[in-house]
Parts: structure tokens; sequence; C-alpha cells
């Protein structure tokens, strides 16, 4: 299977990693789960008298007494945060910036990813996207070291044999917990050329003209768009103009862009040289389509 690297120290991942054993989980995580769960079970109690409320009036009708009902609010859980701990302990911390258009949460002097589905997208927009591993058989991720996503349901960091925490079965095997999606951590290493340097990663204003906004995740791949970003942390775009894949080249001193083919125009490549070989804020390139470019990273 073709797993997706995150060119991250698995040391310090797992040590700035925390579970959710209560000794070890931090307490402001506990008192801010305590809060929202709270409010999760007022609103409960609201929906399961409308609902019972419902079923009066449905029954009265002859109709099916389920009909309009709605169903209660999930509790909200830890993992995502207890990731989020890990990640802020190393190179790619989580950003302000969210991926469902809205922000992180900030709490304990950092920001923290809260929903599964959120901590999915980030992963793929920073590192790539990944395969699933095949159900029931986690024999292709034996020996490697990871983020193992369970569908919507939960995530969990994988040590090459099993998961870290003991787990209810629902959050593992039920039915929102499929398919599974594996990003390996490889001790920070490039893998075949493809993982970017720090100070690429992010949004750039490219102009050649005209201006876009390059956005370069860890994995090597490159989205743009047309609109201005407002600063370099912000997520990558959920619709891009187009998709490529970057790496670096010693020949030119800077990134090599291949873009996706678009139409009938021959694929775009784009070749950028670091001003003076060194500067980690200003590009120039040029385009085999589009000549001349110049290249700056957004602020944070």
């Amino acid at each position: 299977m073709a797993y997706a690297k995150i060119p991250l120290s698995w040391d310090q991942l797992r040590a700035g990693y925390k579970t959710y054993d209560p000794k070890e989980l931090p307490g402001e995580i506990t008192t801010q789960l305590k809060q929202w769960n709270d409010q999760v079970e007022k609103d409960n109690d609201e929906i399961k008298k409308n609902n019972e409320l419902i079923e009066q009036q449905n029954r009265a009708a002859g109709i099916d007494p389920d009909k309009g009902k709605k169903a209660l609010k999930g509790k909200n859980t830890s993992c995502v945060m207890q990731l989020s701990l890990g990640l802020n302990s190393t190179s790619d911390t989580v950003p302000q910036n969210g991926a469902k258009l809205r922000q992180n949460t900030y709490l304990m002097g950092q920001y923290m990813i809260l929903s599964v589905d959120e901590l999915h997208d980030w992963l793929d927009w920073q590192y790539g996207r990944t395969d699933a591993v095949p159900k029931g058989d986690m024999s292709s991720i034996k020996g490697k070291r990871g983020i193992l996503v369970m569908g919507s349901a939960h995530v969990e960091l994988w040590d090459g044999e099993k998961w870290l925490q003991a787990m209810d079965s629902r959050f593992t095997s039920g039915a929102s917990a499929f398919p599974y999606w594996f990003w390996e951590v490889n001790d920070g290493t490039a893998t075949g050329g493809s993982a970017l340097p720090g100070w690429l990663l992010g949004w750039w204003e490219v102009y050649d003209g005209n201006y876009y906004y390059y956005h370069f995740a860890g994995s090597g791949r490159v989205t743009y768009i047309k609109s201005k970003v407002a600063s370099r942390g912000a997520p990558a775009p959920k619709t891009p103009s187009n998709v490529g894949k970057a790496v670096m080249d010693d020949t030119v001193h800077g990134p090599i862009i291949s873009w996706a083919k678009i139409g009938k125009t021959p694929a775009t490549v784009e070749k950028f040289t670091r001003l003076n070989w060194t500067s980690e804020t200003d590009m120039n390139g040029r385009s085999n389509n589009y000549g001349e470019l110049y290249a700056r990273r957004r602020p944070e």
C-alpha cells in the first residue's frame, strides 16, 4: 500500500502525546471536555422532550412514530486533542485556522484540532492523501509507526505493532470506524525526494503579471488559488484551481513544481530558485508555459 509519509520525529510526537489516562491527560483538557459534554447533555434532554412530543403527534396522526425525530448529539472525546498535543511538540504545530472554515481551539497556550474529520482533512492537506488499510488486515503497517485514523470515530498512534491505548471496540470496529487511514511517521527524513523543507511549507504569493497563491504541503503536494489568503498558516484550499507535486532540486537551488494537465495545454512545470540560493522567503522562477515568476512567502 502507498501510505503517505510524515517527515517528523516519532520520538517528539510520542513524547508530546498524552493518553486518556486521568493521571496523564492534562487537567485543562478534562475540564474543557466536561464543560462541552455538560452542554451536550442539556441539549439532548431538550431533544428527547421534543422527540417524545413528535412521537405522540405522529401516533395521533397514524403515521410513523419516529418521523421527524432528531438524533441525539454525541459526546466529545479527547483523542484528537491528545494527538494535537503530540503534533505541537514537533516542528509541524497545529495552525490557528482549522480545516472546516473555523479556528482551531486555543487551549494550554496552543491550538488544537477537535474532530476526527477535521484532523483527516488537515493530514490530507499537510502531508498528502494516503491509502486505506485493508479491512481486517494490519500486516501492511506492521513495523511502521504513524497516525491511524479510524473512519470518523477515532484516532490513535500506531507503534508498529499496536495502537497505544486499550480501546472500546465501538471506536475500533464499529460502523463509523472504517476505513482505517494510515500516515507513516518516518523520523524527519525525506522520502524519495518528495518531502519538502519546513521553510517552504504553507502559503506563498506568486506573481507573473497576475497574483496567485500557492500552498506547499510537507508531502510535496502543491495547490493554488487566485484569492488572497490571510497568513502562511491558513489551511490548504478545499477547491484549488490546480494540484501539483513539488520536489527540491539542487540544480535549480529550489523546488520544481509539476502541475496536473488541464485541457489541451501542455502540463505546466515551474522551476524556482531561492534568491541568492539561500533565501527562505523569496524565489524567482520560470514556467514552461507562462514565463517569469516571482514568489514571496506569506507572513505568519
